[in-house]
């Protein structure tokens, strides 16, 4: 590798990253550059990494770490793509651990009772920023989806487990 080359290359992707990005301080523009090391691109879509670059793409920490690495940098095409793909993960009220590949449902774990929460709270911070009515528009079924789950009590899939929630009505 020669250092000048990849210097140079360094230096565009960064200029690059802060293009389009309205705030030119010297804080905001590191804060937008280190944000942007989070958010990947993998063959099934946008991820965002919890962990650079030995954790996987935990969709709980993405979805919590959203507003701040893609909504506050100006991602919104990334944003709304992470929210689409997780959208189309929801079963019975509940989301995975980790994005899954090819299709593959069965490998996935849907353990974690919180993460739909965290879901409903990012496209509320979504809408938030970006006033995006067709993004609303698709992600409402899953929005009551999870709802109705826990209206209606959730209980986890896993037998060694056997875990409920509901809301209080």
């Amino acid at each position: 590798i020669h250092i000048n080359s990849w210097l140079e290359h360094e230096l565009f992707l960064r200029r690059e990253t802060l293009k389009d990005f309205s705030l030119q301080t010297p804080l905001a523009q590191r804060c937008t550059i280190a944000a942007d090391q989070f958010l990947i691109q993998t063959p099934e879509g946008t991820r965002i990494i919890a962990g650079y670059p030995w954790q996987e793409d935990s969709i709980r920490e993405s979805l919590i770490s959203l507003p701040g690495i893609a909504l506050a940098t100006g991602r919104f095409e990334e944003a709304r793509s992470i929210l689409n793909d997780c959208s189309k993960l929801i079963l019975q009220g509940l989301l995975p651990q980790r994005f899954y590949t090819n299709g593959n449902r069965s490998i996935s774990r849907y353990l974690e009772m919180d993460t739909p929460l965290w879901f409903i709270y990012a496209v509320q911070k979504y809408w938030e920023v970006t006033k995006d009515l067709d993004a609303l528009k698709e992600l409402k079924g899953s929005l009551g989806k999870i709802l109705q789950a826990y209206c209606e009590g959730i209980i986890i899939p896993y037998l060694e487990i056997q875990t409920e929630i509901r809301m209080d009505s």
